[in-house]
């Protein structure tokens, strides 16, 4: 064996790999070097599981004020359209606060 672990490939462009050490006596003794690492890993999972969960709440909110949007602009195509007129001028939508 001898060598150090493949790297693990992150999206984020982190080195997981670093500080693990080799079997040619780069890690202390006991492997306390290899159970800090696993540590420090799972602190990093676990702080991209709450980016991940946040990112998952915002795009919710996000896709729901974007219904809402959706929704306020049939409201108005069909106040237009019961109107009657052939080329009528819609009521002006403020976009900015229904995204807000």
């Amino acid at each position: 064996l001898g060598t150090t672990p493949e790297a693990f490939p992150s999206p984020l462009g982190h080195n997981y790999d670093q500080g693990f050490g080799s079997a040619n006596g780069d890690a202390t003794p006991g492997g306390s070097a290899m159970r800090q690492r696993a540590a420090e890993l799972r602190a990093y999972a676990s702080a991209a599981e709450q980016k991940a969960a946040a990112y998952a709440q915002e795009a919710a909110l996000l896709r729901s004020r974007a219904e809402t949007a959706e929704h306020e602009l049939m409201k108005v195509a069909l106040a237009v359209h019961h109107d009657g007129t052939h080329h009528p001028q819609p009521r002006p939508v403020d976009l900015a606060s229904l995204l807000a």
